[in-house]
């Protein structure tokens, strides 16, 4: 005795193998659609092409090869698994892997005899990283002389892993090109699932853009003939930070760096170990820089004997000592109409006594008044300038 399996039954079937559980980053999400048509056929495609619609815009080149490929549903002698697996490859490779698999719902015909569908598709979803919600920054390569592009790229590279220490930035990378097209080729090779074609298109772009130039650059190593803090090397660095829609400049900054005997027999003797010095001394400063005017050390908690900061990892080191500014009000340039900031007024300072990958601990060395949460931390201006005491600052803006 022999028997046939709905046609549907069996693609439900077919679906359900070909998605994959666990895609890292890519998740199958399920949406209900309707769709309608002079055949069965017709109106799934219908429904197919608003589903992807819906997640990703309409395609005319999907919709003709849907055309094709999922009238064969109606017309479908074949009671087999194999001829609904292939049909559910068919839609997988139509759809370039958006749509896995679909489900009816339900199926009606109209007075007007259109058949109406409704199906729930299950979609293929890139899954956003929550990172790249971030301010966006995009380093680029730094431009020094083609004898020193060794020192160039480990600014760069200091400068990316500054940035990236902070969690406060998405950092970009532009420096793989071929790596990423190679993969991206992979995706799109065939050779891939067709749910990984989830992760075509998805590529960030920069809000800010960072670009260094370093010259005046003099390099050495250790002598016994100097003194301790004598100059082994040094370079002048200039950094913009460019806004990548408009191109505008938002910060720009010219300073010198420079690596004493003691840094440089710390770092080793040899040239190259003192070039990797300056190089990581400068890509720090710079970000440093990029940093502070974005996002100034923060407390975010306090207790009786220290405060916890909103940033660790390399920027910050035990021994480190802050100035602590309490918060005023916003300021308005009266000529551009512009916001300065907010004032910001010295309240104490605080020496860092323990540091995590996202968060530093600081005693509170003498203040004006007690630290509190949305306080900020500056680098001092003057290492030796006391903070002058008041009872009480609640009234002193």
């Amino acid at each position: 005795m022999s028997f046939r399996i709905p046609f549907c039954a069996l693609l439900l079937i077919a679906l359900t193998f070909l998605t994959p559980a666990n895609a890292s980053n890519v998740r199958t999400v399920e949406i209900t659609v309707s769709g309608s048509g002079a055949t069965y056929g017709d109106a799934v495609n219908d429904a197919l092409i608003e589903a992807i619609a819906q997640k990703s815009g309409r395609s005319i080149a999907t919709q003709t090869d849907l055309t094709s490929i999922v009238s064969s549903v109606s017309s479908a002698t074949r009671s087999d698994a194999v001829a609904a697996e292939t049909l559910a490859r068919q839609i997988q490779t139509a759809t370039k892997g958006e749509v896995q698999g679909y489900r009816l719902l339900e199926q009606s015909k109209e007075g007007s005899g259109l058949i109406v569908v409704k199906l729930a598709v299950q979609m293929a979803e890139f899954v956003k990283s929550p990172q790249a919600d971030r301010i966006r920054i995009a380093v680029s390569k730094v431009r020094v002389s083609t004898a020193n592009e060794a020192l160039g790229d480990q600014i760069e590279a200091a400068a990316k892993s500054a940035l990236t220490d902070t969690r406060k930035f998405a950092v970009l990378d532009r420096d793989w090109e071929k790596e990423y097209a190679k993969e991206m080729e992979l995706l799109t090779s065939g050779s891939a699932a067709k749910i990984e074609s989830a992760r075509l298109g998805q590529r960030l772009g920069a809000d800010l853009l960072l670009v260094t130039s370093v010259q005046q650059i003099q390099m050495g190593v250790p002598s016994e003939d100097t003194g301790l803090l004598a100059s082994v090397a040094s370079a002048t660095c200039n950094f913009s930070l460019i806004e990548a829609a408009t191109g505008m400049v938002k910060v720009s900054k010219t300073f010198n760096s420079k690596i004493n005997q003691v840094q440089a027999k710390q770092a080793g003797r040899s040239v190259e170990q003192v070039t990797i010095a300056l190089a990581n001394s400068i890509g720090k400063q710079e970000a440093e820089f990029v940093i502070e005017a974005s996002y100034p050390l923060t407390v975010v908690s306090v207790d009786e004997k220290e405060i916890v900061i909103n940033q660790g990892g390399d920027r910050l080191r035990t021994g480190q000592t802050f100035e602590v500014f309490a918060m005023g009000e916003a300021i308005t340039d009266p000529q551009t109409g512009e916001t300065l900031g907010r004032s910001e007024k010295l309240v104490g300072r605080a020496t860092i006594t323990r540091v995590t990958p996202k968060m530093a601990y600081a005693t509170v060395d003498q203040s004006t008044v007690s630290v509190a949460p949305n306080m900020i931390l500056r680098t001092p201006s003057s290492p030796n300038k006391a903070v002058t005491a008041k009872p009480n600052l609640s009234n002193d803006w």
